[in-house]
């Protein structure tokens, strides 16, 4: 196999990244037994994957991501931010008071009202 290297660099479409056997992920196709870039990008070749992050479009929350976002309503038991995607990200009492619990909306406003930051992981 060949050696990875670990650098990420600025690849375009159809840029060839790599012909290591790796699982595919975000923005790349294989092509034969090349790995080929899909968007403009940084190339990203870990140990097990491959993947060119975007220069350009939305951002597309996973799971695990942390994100920054700013509540911009209340809704029933959630709290809806904004976390600049094409995705509001949505908040439950329940994360904040506890299973089981039922705030009313006075108690979640003096939690969390529409201004606020939140730093939150994708669930």
């Amino acid at each position: 196999m060949k050696k990875l290297e670990s650098k990420k660099r600025y690849v375009l479409p159809g840029d060839f990244i790599t012909t290591a056997p790796l699982r595919l992920q975000d923005n790349v196709v294989l092509e034969g037994k090349r790995i080929i870039s899909t968007t403009i990008g940084l190339s990203d070749v870990s140990a097990d994957s491959v993947r060119v992050i975007s220069l350009n479009g939305i951002y597309m929350p996973k799971i695990d991501d942390l994100v920054i976002g700013t509540i911009q309503s209340i809704f029933g038991n959630s709290w809806f931010a904004d976390i600049n995607s094409c995705y509001q990200g949505m908040l439950l009492g329940q994360d904040v008071f506890g299973r089981g619990s039922y705030p009313t909306t006075s108690e979640m406003k003096e939690r969390l009202d529409k201004g606020d930051i939140i730093f939150a992981r994708i669930a």
